[in-house]
């Protein structure tokens, strides 16, 4: 066990140190509702779910901002138990009950497409990964997974404008410019990887918690749109948290995520409260501090398949300085099967919904 926590710690200082000496050249875009597209935050999450899970997201980021940026996003997620544990079942012959997780491996599937859009470019990326999630002890578990991606990045170049079509200020489409735009296309590959640690005692627990590491573009693939050389750089997210998980129907987690891509890095520091309605239901309200970006706030409703969720961002960055209003709005949907009921095995999520 020592050796494990030995070699993890120098993976985690490894990548830490790579990207810190990343230059800037390209960066990925940044998601509001981190947990509601868990691909593209770590794809190891995967392995803390029961459930097939289809997700979808929409943004609208800076809207006053010539119609802003917008991304849509679907993500389905897919969990095949291969495996119960003994010891779990020797508690529950012994005890009666079936508190404590009882799975012992899984294999995780996810597939994530998602479409960028900003005035004449736009981004879309198909991403799959594939994950397996195994028990360390009782209530101990670790999940990895591989990522691949086939990105499209497009330029419009009818939405384009240039000081040429200006004549006597007054602006015409048809008047001829001599810009020359050698691509409008480009495709390119990517991998990545992700790592979860999490602490889940099942159903009836009082504490869940979890430290995860998930890395993107590791080829760092060529996106110049000129011919030229344009990596896109390595991103990095690290996330982490407690879940408190209270008797008056109240659950707490606190958490936090880190992200660096180059000389850009972004902290975020939140807060989910989980009311438990009853069984079936329960309402979510929760809010991100991001560093010198923004505050989110967040509310969503889960009952039994469904869970809807909105999210509004407040923007606290030098940019409100020149233009005021850039707000941001996102919306989430969610609609969940439980896989692990039909094998009768008991897993608790660690996360919240978004």
């Amino acid at each position: 066990m020592k050796k494990i926590i030995k070699i993890s710690i120098i993976v985690f200082v490894t990548i830490i140190v790579t990207s810190l000496s990343e230059s800037i050249n390209a960066q990925d875009t940044r998601s509001s509702m981190s947990y509601a597209n868990p691909i593209y935050l770590n794809p190891a999450i995967a392995g803390a779910n029961k459930d097939f899970k289809l997700l979808i997201n929409y943004r609208d980021q800076w809207g006053l901002l010539d119609n802003g940026f917008k991304t849509y996003s679907v993500t389905a997620l897919y969990p095949v138990f291969v495996g119960k544990s003994n010891a779990s079942t020797l508690i529950e012959k012994e005890s009666g009950k079936s508190g404590a997780n009882n799975v012992n491996g899984k294999l995780d599937f996810g597939l994530n497409a998602q479409k960028f859009t900003a005035g004449a470019f736009s981004n879309l990326d198909i991403a799959l990964s594939i994950g397996y999630n195994i028990r360390l002890t009782d209530n101990n578990y670790f999940s990895a997974a591989i990522l691949g991606s086939y990105v499209q990045k497009s330029l419009d170049v009818s939405k384009l404008t240039f000081d040429e079509q200006y004549v006597l200020g007054s602006y015409n489409s048809s008047n001829p410019n001599s810009e020359t735009v050698l691509n409008e296309k480009v495709t390119y590959p990517t991998v990545g990887f992700g790592a979860l640690w999490y602490y889940n005692e099942g159903e009836g627990a009082k504490l869940n918690a979890f430290l995860g590491v998930a890395g993107y573009n590791l080829n760092k693939p060529n996106e110049s749109f000129i011919g030229g050389t344009g990596e896109l750089l390595r991103r990095f997210t690290f996330n982490g948290g407690i879940k408190i998980i209270g008797a008056n129907k109240i659950d707490i987690t606190p958490n936090v995520i880190y992200l660096i891509q180059g000389s850009s890095q972004l902290i975020s520091a939140g807060l989910y409260l989980d009311y438990r309605l009853n069984a079936q239901s329960k309402l979510v309200l929760g809010s991100w501090y991001k560093v010198n970006d923004a505050v989110t706030f967040l509310i969503g409703f889960d009952y039994k398949i469904f869970t809807i969720g909105y999210g509004y961002d407040v923007v606290t960055s030098d940019v409100t300085r020149a233009i005021s209003g850039l707000n941001t709005h996102t919306i989430s949907l969610s609609f969940k099967l439980d896989q692990a009921s039909k094998k009768n095995l008991n897993l608790n999520n660690p996360f919240s919904s978004f």
